[in-house]
């Protein structure tokens, strides 16, 4: 062996260092230095900001924001209820197209069945919105929804495509052959008939409409107007909370009339107008008071026991949301612009396309076979003009 020097170690006593026990050494802590992870790997398993801590953030932002439209609350769901326990824990930079629709194929009701389509295409705007704002924040560079694969709606339809609106004969039916024979008394039954078909009205606007709200009754331009709204929660009682605003900055607006249904809004009018617009003997008589839910879900129950019993079993209930389908299709049909529908049912300019005519306006197999039929007429003449030419 030999000699390297000495030194002195903590524990006082001179110690000699030769080239082997310094190879030894050496050798030791290289095979440590192996056994350790770098520190650029220890930093990429260490999430920097998760899914979750984000989410918690961004909630936080949008509540006061989104309080007056509720939706603030059903985001808050999504995430907490179905995102987050799937997610949350992932580090937001590193998330995936592909994590998304794994968690998106995860998210079922306790009994194991899938929920309703509308309830996950509500949960994935949700997460667009949420990673949208990500890259708005800085957070990522690129929303993990963009590109990348499809994501497969796996909910199951609720109500079939002929059952949630009236058909035009049916529409027609109402003022033609079933408000004359709906007794004079009912006036709340009557004013719902009349004018949810053809009325574009939540809901939640028709519950919050008082006769200050309806102007120019025996004018020119008879209209309501739409600023507030009855946000229902679910609480005994069904009480539900009178909110400023409406569920869309669009929301707030003037909903004309149509003369068809005018007399049925008129006759309803209390002698002294004021209050609540929705009243009767069962519920809320004074009309100082919004109605329940449960008020008016009985009213639609009356309202639709009127109906031909072929036509009730059909949709089974004349709702205010099929009443705003059967608007927007049977304005369709009477060549109304869609940029107009989209405008009286409260949908913004940016989403005349998407949910006015994406959603809520529906082709029949009839219409279809009516446009094939034009192409074919049109070109027919075309033909015969050619030929008599010729």
């Amino acid at each position: 062996m030999r000699h390297r020097g000495t030194f002195t170690a903590a524990d006082g006593k001179p110690h000699t260092v030769t080239a082997d026990s310094a190879n030894e050494l050496v050798q030791k802590v290289y095979n440590l230095a192996l056994s350790l992870p770098t520190s650029t790997t220890a930093q990429a398993e260490k999430p920097t900001l998760t899914v979750g801590e984000y989410a918690r953030r961004w909630i936080e932002l949008q509540k006061e924001s989104l309080k007056a439209s509720g939706w603030g609350s059903k985001q808050e769901t999504h995430l907490n209820k179905h995102i987050l326990p799937l997610i949350g824990h992932q580090d937001i930079s590193r998330i995936t197209n592909s994590d998304i629709k794994s968690a998106i194929t995860k998210m079922k009701k306790p009994n194991g069945k899938p929920y309703a389509k509308s309830y996950y295409s509500a949960i994935l705007g949700t997460i667009n919105t949420m990673f949208n704002q990500a890259v708005a924040d800085g957070v990522i560079s690129r929303s993990p929804m963009d590109g990348g694969k499809r994501f497969k709606n796996p909910g199951v339809s609720v109500i079939k495509e002929d059952e949630d609106r009236l058909t035009d004969a049916e529409v027609t039916a109402i003022y033609a052959e079933i408000l004359p024979k709906v007794p004079p008394e009912e006036k709340m039954v009557r004013l719902f008939l009349a004018c949810a078909p053809i009325m574009g009205l939540r809901r939640q606007e028709w519950a919050a409409l008082t006769w200050e709200n309806v102007v120019d009754l025996f004018g020119d331009k008879p209209r309501f107007y739409i600023a507030q709204k009855v946000v229902y929660n679910g609480e005994a009682g069904n009480i539900g909370d009178l909110q400023p605003g409406a569920k869309t900055e669009s929301g707030i607006r003037w909903e004309y009339i149509p003369e068809i249904a005018l007399p049925f809004v008129r006759e309803a009018m209390p002698e002294n107008p004021h209050g609540f617009v929705l009243r009767g003997r069962r519920y809320n008589p004074d009309g100082e008071t919004w109605i329940s839910e449960n008020a008016f879900d009985y009213l639609v129950q009356q309202a639709t026991s009127y109906l031909p019993e072929a036509t009730r079993e059909r949709i089974k209930k004349l709702t205010a949301h099929k009443g705003r389908r059967t608007f927007t299709d049977t304005g369709r049909r009477a060549g109304v612009d869609s940029r107009v529908i989209g405008a009286n049912a409260g949908h913004s300019p940016r989403d005349i396309h998407a949910v006015t005519e994406g959603v809520y306006m529906r082709i029949s197999e009839d219409e279809k076979a009516q446009g094939q039929q034009k192409i074919s007429d049109y070109l027919t003449a075309k033909v015969r003009e050619t030929e008599k030419h010729g």
